[in-house]
């Protein structure tokens, strides 16, 4: 694996986009039973879920 494109794309953590015609028909995250795609999930989610204003602040800045 090359970038770090290719790495989350392994993992199935970037969606499955549908496009047709320029328009987005869908976007499915593909179901997978990788334990550091399910690991990486639940850290994603912990950090937003904090109260901290330093890490919250930051991840909600650049999502």
């Amino acid at each position: 694996m090359g970038t770090a494109k290719e790495f989350i794309s392994c993992l199935r953590l970037v969606p499955n986009n549908k496009i047709s015609g320029g328009k987005l028909l869908s976007s499915k995250i593909p179901k997978s039973s990788n334990r550091i795609k399910i690991a990486l999930r639940n850290a994603a989610n912990t950090i937003d879920n904090l109260k901290e204003p330093l890490l919250s602040n930051f991840f909600t800045r650049i999502s």
